[in-house]
């Protein structure tokens, strides 16, 4: 028999009735109660359940994905509740391809890296031609003095312009962002950090 609470949650005008009584976060914790509930459930099947068919994909996430390395990531999270799961899902979603290999992976937050290292190293290893973030380290000289003058200084200013009007206002188009999660506030929050 269902609670009181649970039918005015499933009825018509649930987020008429929620904003009213700015009970947001009451009803994300109860979203939440659920997601928790599936999860521990899903643990009940093996890893071998779970893992994605990826013989078709051409992406670096599913040449380096092997069914142990899913068994001993898949219940494992970041301090921020980011899962293996969502770290590929734009891998699994996008086969790719055949002659364009792309990343096939995101990274939630910065613990990604250290908590599924054991997919991330191998990815950034075949993604960047050999380098392993294990054992190399990406030289980095911040000192403004050891910079060369640039040739035309002095005579001119010299300008570069992005096209970041794309980023910002157009519908986000590739699957590759929306899969990711890149595309989930639109229209609203339009903007994503893009790094050139």
């Amino acid at each position: 028999m269902a609670s009181s609470f649970t039918r005015m949650i499933s009825g018509r005008n649930t987020a008429m009735v929620l904003a009213s009584l700015g009970a947001g976060t009451l009803a994300a914790g109860y979203a939440m109660t659920d997601t928790a509930a599936a999860e521990e459930k899903r643990k009940l099947y093996p890893p071998s359940s779970d893992f994605p068919d990826l013989r078709k994909h051409n992406n670096c996430m599913a040449s380096a994905l092997t069914p142990a390395i899913y068994a001993k990531l898949r219940d494992k999270l970041t301090p921020n509740n980011w899962s293996l799961d969502q770290c590929i899902q734009t891998g699994v979603d996008n086969p790719g391809h055949p002659f364009i290999k792309t990343v096939g992976m995101v990274a939630g937050d910065e613990e990604s890296y250290e908590v599924f290292s054991d997919i991330f190293d191998p990815v950034i290893k075949d993604r960047h031609n050999g380098y392993d973030p294990r054992v190399m380290k990406h030289p980095t000289d911040l000192d403004s003095s050891k910079r060369a003058p640039a040739p035309s200084a002095g005579r001119w200013s010299a300008s570069a312009c992005r096209p970041w009007d794309h980023f910002l206002f157009d519908k986000p188009v590739s699957p590759l962002l929306t899969c990711a999660g890149m595309a989930r506030d639109w229209p609203d929050a339009r903007g994503i950090w893009y790094g050139a």
